[in-house]
Formats: structure tokens, C-alpha cells, sequence
């Protein structure tokens, strides 16, 4: 299976088993569907929330902070899951560079029916 196809197996496992519509997704205005993209497409040492009090220096997490914690899977699929207890960390990396695609492919197509008005 190709990158692009993995994106689009993604995407129609999102609206069908999630049931994240297209009339769901147009709800997201405040850019959450590719913040989450983002979360998911980055390497694991950027998305860790780390705080370094002495120096005062953080990084935060680019998920959307309006979400249900829920509905962050990263941390559960590093720690393998029972549904993917096999994976290697490369299929669990894989996996998420998929969700991003597909929540990247969600973010176009809502910016697309704001363009032409449906």
C-alpha cells in the first residue's frame, strides 16, 4: 500500500467508524483539524510536553486544546495498544503520519466547501 493510500483508508475509516462527517469537520473553525494533523505528523520529541522551570523554557503541544483528551490517540498508540499490540515503532509512526494526512485531507476539504459556498 502507498503513502496516499494508507491516507485514504484512513480518512474513510475516520468517517465512517468515527463518524467525523463533513458536516462535523465544518464545525472545526479555529483550525483544530490541522493542529491535530500537525500533532500527529510530528516526530515524537516535539509533541512531549516539556517544561524546564530553572531555564524557562516549554514546548506545548500543538493538538487542539478544545478536544476531548480522548480523542488524542498518540500517546495510547506509543504505548501499543491491545487492537495493534504488535506494532513495531515504525507502523505505530506510520499509522499517525496517516492520520495527519487524512486530517490534513479533512482540513482542505472544509476550507473548500467555505470557497464555493456549500
Amino acid at each position: 500500500m502507498s503513502g496516499i493510500d494508507l491516507i485514504a483508508a484512513e480518512r474513510t475509516r475516520q468517517v465512517e467508524e468515527e463518524e467525523w462527517t463533513p458536516e462535523h469537520d465544518d464545525e472545526h473553525t479555529a483550525h483544530e483539524l490541522a493542529l491535530a494533523a500537525a500533532a500527529y505528523a510530528a516526530p515524537e520529541q516535539l509533541f512531549r510536553k516539556v517544561e524546564y522551570y530553572d531555564e524557562k523554557i516549554s514546548f506545548l503541544d500543538c493538538f487542539p486544546t478544545q478536544w476531548d483528551s480522548r480523542w488524542d490517540k498518540r500517546h495510547r498508540d506509543g504505548q501499543r495498544s491491545l487492537a495493534h499490540a504488535d506494532d513495531t515503532p515504525r507502523e505505530i509512526r506510520i499509522r499517525h503520519l496517516a492520520k495527519a494526512g487524512a486530517l490534513i485531507a479533512a482540513e482542505i476539504d472544509r476550507l473548500l466547501r467555505i470557497n464555493s459556498g456549500s
